[in-house]
């Protein structure tokens, strides 16, 4: 056997139905989410003149307290983040009821919506003051 019918047995129980099913509309909506999230948090960044950057690739998005650019998640930027800040912001976002872990790869869930996302900046401008 070359493997090339090892998996053959999979495909008619993806088609009919076995495996979960996400619309492309859904794909459009956490990454609008996204976006709408690290815009709100980069601008109130900029206002507040807080060195840190939010990022993310979709609906997973991370909070960078750093004043240097990050453009790669290879580059050593990313260990020169503010940890004690990072620690400090992150308790400040748990007391208001937001679990992010250690500020980085968090996700968006398929039921948030805009509004969540708002509270979401609207604690962490709480938080930088």
């Amino acid at each position: 056997d070359t493997g090339q019918t090892s998996a053959t047995f999979i495909t008619p129980r993806m088609e009919s139905g076995l495996a979960p099913v996400i619309e492309p509309e859904a794909f459009v909506h956490l990454n609008e989410l996204g976006d709408r999230l690290c815009n709100g948090l980069n601008d109130l960044f900029s206002r507040k003149s807080v060195s840190a950057q939010a990022v993310n690739i979709g609906s997973v998005f991370s909070i960078h307290l750093s004043g240097e650019a990050l453009t790669n998640y290879q580059l050593p930027e990313f260990a020169r983040t503010n940890k004690e800040m990072t620690h400090r912001l992150f308790l400040a976002l748990l007391e208001q009821g937001y679990f992010l872990n250690g500020l980085s790869m968090n996700a968006i869930s398929l039921p948030m919506e805009p509004v969540h996302v708002g509270g979401l900046i609207e604690a962490v401008a709480k938080a930088v003051g």
